[in-house]
Order: C-alpha cells, then sequence, then structure tokens
C-alpha cells in the first residue's frame, strides 16, 4: 500500500515538474539606460533586435533615452526541459545556427542605422565626440538656426535684410544745425548708423556685410541704429564713417546685409 502511494506521489510531482516546465514566464519590463539602443539590449538580454523591435513598436529606435520603459519578448518555456521533449541534437544544432546567423544579420543592419544616424548628426552640429547617436541628433535638432560669424565667433540673429547703403562724414554740411552727434546727441563714432526706425528701430544692434570700403573693418560692421536722416527711410542704412567728406564719397550706394543681433 506504502509502495504505491509513493509511485503516486511520484507521478503527481512529474507532472507538476512537466507543467511548470512548460508554463510561460512573464519578462519584466526592461528600464533603458543612457547610451542604450535596440542592438545593445538585445545583446545585454541574449534575444533577438527584431523580437525586442517587435515587442516594442511605438518606440523611436532613435530616441531611446535613460528611464524608457521597454518590453521583453516572452519566454514560451523556463527551466530545463526533461528528455522527452528534447529536440534531435542536430534540429537543435541547425535552430541555433539559424538563430545566429539571423542575430548577425541584424546587427550589421543596426550598426549601419547609428552610424548613419550619427554621421548625419555630426554633421549637422560639428560635434565629433558625441557620446551616442540620440544625443548627436538631440544636439542637432536643438542648435540655433540663425547663426552669423561676428569677428570669428557664432552670433545669433532674429532677422536678416538687404538694404541699400550710403555713408556719411563728421563734415558740418553733411550733419545740419545739431552738428556731428547722433540721435541721443552723442558724437559720432564707428559703428554709429542711420536708419528708418519704422524698418529698424533706434537703439538695435546690427552687423553688417558685403560692403566693399578699405575704412570700414573688412569682412563686416559691428553696429548700432543710433542716427536718422530726412533721406533714410524704408530699407535704407546711412553708416557713419570717420573719414573725410571726400573721402567718404568714395562709398557710393552699395548693396549690403543688414542682421539684427538678438
Amino acid at each position: 500500500m506504502r509502495k504505491r502511494t509513493i509511485v503516486k506521489l511520484a507521478a503527481a510531482l512529474l507532472g507538476i515538474a512537466t507543467i511548470l516546465q512548460i508554463i510561460p514566464v512573464y519578462a519584466e519590463p526592461y528600464q533603458a539606460k543612457e547610451g542604450d539602443t535596440f542592438y545593445s539590449i538585445a545583446k545585454k538580454q541574449n534575444i533577438s533586435v527584431e523580437a525586442l523591435v517587435n515587442e516594442n513598436p511605438l518606440i523611436n529606435p532613435k530616441n531611446i533615452y535613460g528611464g524608457l520603459t521597454m518590453e521583453l519578448p516572452t519566454p514560451v518555456i523556463q527551466g530545463n526541459v526533461s528528455s522527452s521533449y528534447s529536440l534531435p541534437a542536430k534540429a537543435i544544432e541547425r535552430d541555433n545556427k539559424d538563430d545566429a546567423s539571423k542575430v548577425s544579420t541584424e546587427a550589421q543592419k543596426a550598426a549601419k542605422t547609428e552610424a548613419v544616424v550619427q554621421k548625419e548628426a555630426k554633421k549637422a552640429t560639428g560635434d565629433k565626440k558625441s557620446s551616442t547617436p540620440q544625443q548627436a541628433v538631440k544636439a542637432a535638432n536643438t542648435a540655433p538656426k540663425n547663426v552669423v560669424k561676428v569677428s570669428g565667433r557664432s552670433t545669433t540673429y532674429s532677422k536678416k535684410l538687404n538694404m541699400r547703403a550710403t555713408a556719411y562724414t563728421a563734415h558740418p554740411s553733411e550733419n545740419g544745425e545739431w552738428g556731428a552727434v547722433d540721435f541721443y546727441g552723442n558724437a559720432l563714432k564707428l559703428g554709429t548708423v542711420a536708419v528708418d526706425p519704422k524698418v529698424i528701430p533706434l537703439g538695435t544692434k546690427l552687423f553688417i556685410t558685403g560692403y566693399q570700403f578699405k575704412h570700414l573693418p573688412q569682412g563686416g560692421l559691428v553696429a548700432e541704429a543710433r542716427d536718422i536722416g530726412g533721406a533714410i527711410k524704408g530699407k535704407k542704412v546711412d553708416i557713419f564713417v570717420p573719414v573725410s567728406k571726400s573721402a567718404g564719397s568714395t562709398f557710393g550706394v552699395q548693396d549690403v546685409q543688414v542682421y539684427i543681433i538678438k
């Protein structure tokens, strides 16, 4: 009687063990770390990139950031399967080779994708040492769009105007009864320009390029709208030049680009 009971108990335990071996165990969600990619996570979790991508169809491969919750593929069988459920050795070997080939192909595709992303991001930002493609893309997206070189330094501007430029000097005949002073009563100096306040408000910082005149800085003039003039209407700018009247008259009328500096 006792022997029969032990046999039944052993059979029951074996049945339970078999059931436990084939019950799916759901994987815990994965918390992404800074610098993670689909490929690096798949390699770390010993799963295929394709399976990971299929499990997370709404996640952009280019936007994996630290703390992002990602689902991992659910394993079908957990634990060691008894020999009665084992596949032939050759079949297992063949399947392993097929899986390895797939992972290799997916890894190559993922590596190529990341290389392209990083190359484009570096091209956009000029940063050749971005730690991850995601950081490089983020830097490219947040980089200032309106930038001009002022004295060798990058400066942002809010607006660019194509204008006609003339020049004036401190000669009394060019300044009327007020003398050689700007609208605020300050002495005229290099960098003072007269504008139409309806186009460019007085006090606005400017960067003017495109002129050809040896008495002004080569490459561009950092200026400020500090003066007005009866003939300066619309898209016109009158640049003060600290030279004689005769030398100033050689400036003539020129087309220039005026950047309104932020």
